[in-house]
């Protein structure tokens, strides 16, 4: 769903955060959040976010940009 270039990225969005954000964000209130822990989950929403957006590391898109396009908090 999130590779098809046919789907607008509002509706993206909203399945990002309905569904994708909280699957990744389960069970993580019972954890002792570390700094490696934390920079993983961010690194892997990126990644996420990268292809909900169809860009990739070698686009050099920077991670600002990409925010206020999806308009997702980091």
């Amino acid at each position: 769903m999130f590779c098809d270039r046919n789907i607008p990225l509002w509706l993206k969005k909203k399945f990002y955060q309905i569904a994708i954000r909280p699957a990744l964000l389960c069970g993580t209130e019972y954890w002792v959040i570390k700094r490696y822990h934390a920079k993983k989950m961010s690194v892997v929403e990126m990644c996420m976010l990268r292809w909900m957006c169809g860009k990739t590391k070698r686009d050099k898109v920077i991670n600002e940009v990409i925010l206020t396009k999806i308009a997702v908090a980091p």
